[in-house]
């Protein structure tokens, strides 16, 4: 206990909201798991086909020819340096974009998420986007550190929810995910009220997107992927779809989630990328489809 409390203040955290965040971690550990695996295919995929424009042995002069492979070869074995190597040269060559993957998730925190267990899973779900796609990140990096070689790939969570108090940033776009982002967040999900104003939130990310972000979008360097969970209808369909036209104008992919049957409204509000969850219990499922969906190709 006495580690874990001095843990938690390092960290600015609290030791009781850090149990509680591990406790609820480990129902959707699993899920992370089964996608942290996915990730190092897509990892190792990827290494091998940078290995095609990364850092490799070039000739400088001469090809190296087969009869000087023997004579090389018992060089090498007497301590000097093989002739047939000594004009090769280790250059890199890299491409940059493409595999840049920034996901963004948006909760609905209207006083209805209260009922049936909602906000539970809810919060369960956002646990899920944000620690698999973290780890993600850091596969990446470990892979890049190893390797010398620069996988191309990028990936960035950022986080809102609207809810009683309009709308508010739960964690910015970046690839990081401190233990203060983990908590703070964990709290912030334990209270919902009044109506669902989720226009606010997509509107936010509308304005956040830079014109070098929608450059790199329209030529499809960068991949931006919005999710929307909610439980009932907007206060403003019209609204909603006006900044929708406006985010997939610029290449934006948004997907609306609709929590139990009576979400089904997300199905007009944010066609056709829509869809309705019936059970609740299978929401983190459904993120993970998601998370699976627009990674697996990179």
């Amino acid at each position: 206990q006495n580690i874990l409390e001095g843990w938690a203040r390092e960290h600015g955290v609290n030791a009781e909201d850090v149990l509680g965040y591990r406790k609820e971690y480990a129902e959707i550990a699993p899920l992370v798991a089964e996608l942290r695996e996915v990730f190092k295919q897509i990892i190792s995929r990827r290494l091998k086909e940078r290995w095609k424009f990364s850092p490799q042995l070039e000739t400088e002069g001469e090809e190296l020819s087969e009869d000087t492979l023997v004579e090389s070869s018992i060089e090498s074995q007497t301590g000097g340096q093989p002739r047939a190597f000594r004009e090769l040269e280790k250059q890199k060559k890299e491409q940059e974009g493409y595999g840049m993957l920034d996901m963004t998730l948006v909760n609905d925190l209207s006083g209805s998420m209260n009922e049936g267990g909602k906000l539970v899973m809810d919060r369960k779900s956002k646990l899920l986007f944000l620690e698999s796609l973290a780890d993600f990140q850091k596969e990446i990096e470990q892979a890049e550190y190893e390797s010398g070689v620069s996988l191309g790939l990028q990936v960035r969570t950022e986080t809102r929810a609207f809810g009683d108090f309009g709308d508010t940033e739960l964690k910015e776009l970046s690839t990081d995910l401190s233990e203060k982002d983990r908590i703070g967040i964990w709290k912030k999900m334990h209270k919902a009220g009044g109506g669902t104003p989720d226009y606010l939130s997509l509107n936010e990310v509308l304005k956040s997107i830079t014109p070098e972000q929608e450059k790199e979008l329209r030529e499809k360097l960068r991949r931006k992927i919005v999710v929307v969970l909610s439980d009932g209808d907007s206060q403003d369909a019209g609204k909603v779809q006006a900044v929708l036209l406006q985010l997939r104008n610029k290449g934006v992919i948004v997907l609306g989630l609709g929590m139990t049957e009576s979400g089904v409204a997300v199905k007009d509000t944010y066609k056709p990328d829509a869809e309705v969850i019936t059970d609740i219990k299978t929401l983190p499922q459904a993120v993970q489809k998601v998370i699976l969906k627009y990674t697996q190709d990179l």
